[in-house]
């Protein structure tokens, strides 16, 4: 993929993975395990806080998600979004 500037940037390809939710896990490890860096757990949050368990902010086990593209430029999306 090419940026504004003609340089080539990789993305890892993570748009069409799925992952079933197993007992025990948490958005940092889920995070992890796809995009090889944990604290990408927000973009997981952001695309299914709705289905997240109020009470306890997992998921229940058995629940598939399909797992949402990181952003090119290795950030979880807009780095302001968060910001206190």
């Amino acid at each position: 993929m090419r940026n504004r500037t003609g340089t080539i940037s990789t993305l890892r390809q993570v748009a069409s993975t799925t992952y079933t939710v197993k007992p025990g896990d948490t958005l940092f490890g889920i995070a992890q395990q796809v995009y090889g860096d944990g604290g990408k757990w927000l973009l997981i949050y952001d695309a299914y806080r709705s289905k997240l368990d109020p009470n306890t902010l997992r998921f229940i086990p058995g629940t598939v998600l399909t797992i949402p593209s990181a952003a090119p430029d290795g950030t979880n999306g807009n780095p302001d979004q968060f910001r206190v």
